[in-house]
């Protein structure tokens, strides 16, 4: 037991040195955990990500107005900061109640404001809206957004703010006056919101098919632990067998932002952070071509496509954002799958491959040589695999 305890520390170390070592040696333990911060002001009327704040991979879509005698009211929380200024100019104390996701982002940026600029400290001139002056699917209605300016209210330093915000963890900020930040977050029912900000989850669209090493497919929904699919080699770029022995992800009844890629006849559906291999040129090899996210895949792109268990270039024709229910994230040794027809990796949100790779060693190690399937063989009805929320727990760091 000793020896596979030393094992998992190894190479718990060995991620960490190969972060640092891709990232020049550079690792913060401030801003936005899961992603690195550019420290780039927003200008003007920008917002971040760049779609609607209400959008599915954003602050996510309107539950309703909460009031004070609504049910829902007791699941907002009184925040009493020292740290932060509540203008409060009603005087109900209704700027500090807020939900649980957004009293732990503002929180989180009460500190960054104060490490950034000395003797400032953050301010909310809005949080909670119970008399009725936003539009009627504002998310001040669920305690889901605030607006922020800084205690010495210079115009100067919001663009930073808004910036800070983001690192932050809040899922949608705007600059949208000159004299405040406005800044949202999804809701505490929000079932991914457990994994910590900046996760995405990475997994392919129900209905996706997996090649199957009999010939035959299977629709990604009834795929098991154990199963026998088509891979393509890492050491030869060629088609084989391989055994999915963990799924990272298991959503059926949750709805998910996709970037679908139409090819040929075929169109593969993925969330927007997950891994595929793709080339810009039509005669890259397999081997040599770069594991790229799907939202980053142009039309124009190649993508490796098994016909008759040879790997062939087909290009890109169309893509596009879609909404879908129901997402999984199977797991094969080798670390990527064949589905829909297209070669794609098996890993999302870690922008390396390898990396991703090596983190999830001590999952495989245990498979293959102690034939422990207790990590994964229990197949959850939904929900991300507890050693997932583990890695990104310990080495927030490793998300993009």
């Amino acid at each position: 037991m000793a020896k596979v305890l030393n094992y998992f520390i190894s190479l718990f170390l060995q991620v960490f040195y190969a972060y640092a070592c891709l990232s020049g040696g550079r690792t913060s333990l401030r801003g936005r955990p899961g992603r690195m911060s550019n420290r780039e002001p927003l200008i003007y009327k920008q917002y971040v990500p760049n779609r609607s704040e209400m959008s599915i991979s954003a602050s996510g879509p309107a539950n309703g107005r909460i009031t004070r005698e609504s049910p829902d009211f007791s699941k907002l929380v009184e925040n009493n900061n020292l740290d932060i200024i509540f203008k409060d100019e009603e005087g109900t104390g209704a700027d500090r109640m807020m939900t649980n996701r957004c009293k732990d982002k503002l929180n989180s940026l009460a500190i960054m404001v104060m490490n950034q600029w000395q003797d400032v400290r953050l301010r909310v001139i809005e949080g909670w809206d119970e008399e009725g002056a936003h539009a009627v699917d504002s998310l001040h209605y669920e305690g889901r957004a605030v607006d922020i300016t800084t205690s010495d209210k210079d115009r100067e330093k919001l663009p930073l703010l808004a910036r800070l915000a983001y690192d932050a963890g809040f899922d949608f900020v705007f600059y949208e006056s000159k004299h405040h930040i406005h800044c949202s977050v999804r809701s505490d029912d929000d079932e991914y919101n457990s994994m910590g900000s900046g996760f995405d989850s990475g997994c392919f669209a129900s209905g996706t098919r997996v090649a199957m090493a009999d010939g035959t497919t299977k629709l990604i929904e009834d795929l098991a632990i154990n199963d026998q699919v088509l891979v393509a080699s890492p050491e030869s770029g060629e088609i084989t067998t391989d055994t999915v022995f963990m799924f990272l992800d298991r959503a059926p009844s949750s709805v998910q932002e996709f970037t679908e890629l139409s090819y040929n006849h075929e169109k593969l559906t993925l969330t927007n952070h997950h891994l595929v291999y793709a080339s810009n040129r039509n005669d890259s090899s397999f081997l040599a071509s770069a594991p790229t996210y799907a939202k980053d895949i142009t039309e124009g792109s190649y993508v490796f496509v098994n016909v008759k268990n040879s790997l062939i270039l087909q290009q890109v024709l169309l893509k596009k954002q879609v909404a879908v229910k129901g997402f999984y994230a199977p797991v094969t040794l080798s670390g990527n799958i064949v589905v829909n027809g297209v070669v794609s990796s098996c890993y999302a949100s870690i922008n390396n491959h390898w990396l991703a790779h090596t983190a999830l060693a001590p999952l495989r190690f245990l498979y293959k040589h102690f034939n422990v399937t207790g990590f994964s063989a229990k197949m959850p009805q939904a929900g991300v695999h507890w050693y997932a929320k583990v890695l990104i727990y310990v080495f927030p760091f490793l998300l993009s």
